[in-house]
């Protein structure tokens, strides 16, 4: 597994990296740490000298290397392979690049969420990454403590994709051994015009999806699909959160908000974006 965590060497860079380090010391992975550094050019036409300019990128790109180094010297291990990558440009655009030209199985990356200035470097950026980019995110809310996982849970709105969401999750999460994994599909006011008793049995379908699988499905009533999650995560102790990422038109996205960041924006637990555009 191909991992890429973008890190701005931060404490909530550190989220994912400590999520990182665990899962490599369970599997055979292939970590690439990422750090974009903005180009000092932009400030060209602002009548800054332009041996100020090269002297401030210079001590920028050093900084960046010595950050992004002792981080990749952190991950300790006979067989995990890491390397640092350090790119100029906006975030955005080169870790779309990145992405497009080496190929990745999963990003991971830290944020904080609305309890939090938003206006932070990563909190800003993930949104955009989950509204972006057609890859597997798992998104890392708080610091990583305890690998043994005990409850995971799966949130369908019952789509056409899914099933092979599903399936990408319960791979996924094999590393943590996880002994029971909940399927919900959340009934609010204006979701759902299909009767419970027909929702019920579209949820027995993950069953038979994972028949050797301890798995629990749950037609689940709440006020929004976030507010649900949040209760349900409560109710049961969840660890972990699955979601098929299904891209909203940007009219919709503005009107009433992708599921998945408003999710992401309110959980403590880690939760796995998972793209249905890539192969299952």
């Amino acid at each position: 597994m191909k991992i890429l965590i973008p890190t701005d060497f931060s404490s909530h860079s550190e989220y994912a990296i400590g999520m990182a380090k665990s899962i490599a010391q369970h599997t055979d992975v292939q970590i690439s740490l990422f750090h974009s550094i903005e180009n000092m050019e932009v400030f060209s036409d602002k009548n800054v000298d332009e041996n100020q300019i090269d002297i401030l990128q210079n001590a920028l790109d050093s900084w960046a290397n010595e950050k992004i180094n002792a981080v990749k010297q952190s991950f300790t291990g006979d067989n995990i392979k890491c390397e640092a990558i350090i790119r100029e440009g906006k975030f955005i655009d080169s870790v779309a690049a990145e992405i497009t030209s080496n190929g990745y199985d999963l990003m991971i990356i830290g944020f904080q969420g609305e309890s939090e200035n938003q206006r932070t470097f990563l909190g800003s950026n993930t949104q955009k990454v989950l509204r972006e980019f057609d890859i597997d995110i798992l998104v890392m809310n708080a610091p990583f403590e305890n690998f043994n996982f005990q409850e995971a849970v799966f949130i369908s709105g019952l789509g056409v994709n899914d099933h092979n969401a599903f399936l990408k999750f319960l791979r996924f999460i094999d590393v943590f051994d996880i002994k029971e994994i909940h399927v919900i599909t959340i009934d609010t006011a204006s979701y759902f015009s299909q009767p419970t008793l027909v929702m019920v049995e579209a949820l027995k379908d993950f069953k038979t999806l994972a028949s050797e699988k301890n798995i629990f499905t749950h037609f689940y009533k709440d006020y929004s699909i976030e507010s649900g999650v949040r209760h349900f995560q409560e109710e049961f102790n969840i660890d972990i959160i699955g979601i098929s990422n299904v891209k909203r038109h940007p009219i919709k996205r503005f009107l009433f908000g992708s599921t998945v960041e408003l999710i992401a924006n309110r959980t403590s637990v880690p939760l796995l974006s998972i793209n249905t555009k890539s192969k299952s």
